[in-house]
Formats: C-alpha cells, structure tokens, sequence
C-alpha cells in the first residue's frame, strides 16, 4: 500500500521531464522559425532560455544568428521579428554573455552574424565587449575580420565596427588586434577582393590613439602624484 504513492510520484516526475524537455525543444524550434508568438508562450511556459542543445547553442545565440536547421544564414537579422525574440529572451533574463559551448558569446556572435541593432541591444543589456572567444579574439577583432573576408553586408558590417569603437570600456589592446587584423587583410587580399575602407581603417587608427594618450596621461599622473607627496614634504621641512 505504501507503494502506491511512490509510484505515482514517479509517474507525475516522469511526465513533467517529458513536458520541460518537449517545452524546451518548442523553444528552440519557435526561435529557428522567427515565431515570435511561439516564444512569447514557451516563455510565459518557464522554458529555459540557457538551456543549450546538443551542439552548446543557446536559444539567444539562435536568435542572434538565425540559424536555420545547421545552416547560418549570412543576412542581416535587423527584421522586426528577429530582434523582438533576441528582446524577449533578454526579458527572460537570458545570460548576455553565455557562450555556451561554442566558445563565442552572444555579441561575439551577432559581430559576424547579427545586425548593428542586436549589438547595440546586446551591449545596452551588458554584453562584456571585451570577452574573448575561444581563439582568443574579441568582438571588435571578429567583427573587422568579418568584414574583410566577406562581400556581403559591407554597410551594416562597418556600423558593427562603429558602434564597438565608441563603446567606453573597448580596451585599447582588442583596439590595436583589430587595427592588425585590418591592416593584413587590406594588403594580403581576399579571393573576393575585398578591402576595409578608408574611413573604417582611419576610426580604428584614431580611436587607438586617442585611447594610447588618456592611458599615457593616466600613468603619468600615478607617476606625479608621489612625486609631489615627496616635493611638498622636502618643502615643509625646510620652511
């Protein structure tokens, strides 16, 4: 008799593994489609939005990227649809800097694949700018790369570039890697024959240098301050 409630309780843990694994994969599916009503209802449901499938991909970086089945999709992901379930997601307290297994996080990702309004909305919701991706690169390096080595999206590509370099805490060495990155492209060349242009190249060289002088200042007046703690003790003691 004790049994009974043992085996009911099983029964009902089984079934709401089935229902949390077949919510989770109407998740997956509602944001490979673009369904932004499906997602809306998986959501309220509880799915989870970390949850990674087989191949480490988490619904946002889905969502960024517009995966279809496992092919990417190389367009722009800058229609209403797509950036209301990258929105969504966010809402739903997706993780703006899991990578999951993939070794790229969620900006990393929308630098080569997304659009300048999924990384203007990545970076309001506290994408780490900085974070590096498995090969060691960072998202403005990948997001230059990205644009030397393809025909495609040139204009959105060099407002990716943009909005990265005004960001206030890009870091002046992801500011120079990408300034190399650019500058061996442009002269390697490409089999499509593409070249940064002059006005992306002249950003990255100005935004270095104005960043190399504050970081030179800054050092300077570490270097100052003791040095005139010492001046201002030699010159009481002497008055």
């Amino acid at each position: 008799m004790k049994t009974a409630p043992i085996k009911i309780l099983f029964i009902s843990l089984f079934f709401l593994a089935i229902t949390l694994s077949a919510m989770q994969e109407d998740l997956m599916v509602a944001v490979k489609s673009n369904d932004v009503t499906k997602v809306e209802q998986t959501l309220q449901l509880n799915a989870n939005v970390g949850k990674q499938d087989n191949d480490g991909f988490t619904p946002l970086i889905y969502a960024i990227c517009n995966f279809r089945e496992t092919e990417i999709l190389y367009k722009a992901v800058a229609d209403s649809d797509n950036l209301a379930i990258v929105k969504l997601l966010l809402t739903n307290k997706a993780d703006v800097n899991n990578s999951g297994k993939t070794g790229s996080t969620p900006l990393i990702w929308a630098t080569q694949f997304g659009s300048p309004a999924v990384v203007e909305l990545l970076l309001t919701n506290e994408a780490n700018v900085n974070e590096k991706n498995s090969s060691g690169h960072g998202s403005l390096t990948c997001a230059v790369k990205r644009y030397c080595s393809s025909v495609i999206k040139e204009k959105e590509q060099s407002e990716i570039v943009h909005t990265l370099l005004q960001h206030p805490s890009i870091e002046i060495g992801e500011i120079k890697k990408a300034l190399n990155q650019s500058i061996t492209k442009k002269f390697k060349g490409f089999p499509e024959k593409k070249q940064i242009n002059k006005k992306m190249l002249q950003e990255l060289q100005e935004t270095f240098e104005t960043k190399a002088i504050i970081k030179i200042k800054k050092v300077a007046m570490v270097a100052l301050i003791p040095t005139g703690m010492l001046l201002g003790i030699i010159i009481n003691f002497w008055s």
